[in-house]
């Protein structure tokens, strides 16, 4: 399954998390997108939404997979 959350301000989308989980092993987040808005906090938001989510608070086994971002 999976869970798609994002954050908009001002109904703009500024960050897209998508999680692949069996809601009992393991939930990896597979894309957080925050660009042009680096530096604000909208990263560690929006994953703190993912963590926190109820859905997820069962899975053993969390992880971010990521590259790291131009600058």
């Amino acid at each position: 399954m999976t869970r798609v959350r994002d954050l908009t301000l001002d109904d703009d989308l500024v960050a897209a998390a998508r999680v692949l989980t069996d809601y009992a092993y393991y939930a990896t987040v597979c894309d957080v997108v925050a660009a042009d808005r680096r530096g604000e906090g909208i990263g560690e938001t929006l994953m703190r939404a993912v963590v926190d989510h109820p859905d997820l608070r069962s899975v053993v086994g969390l992880s971010l997979s990521c590259r790291r971002g131009p600058g």
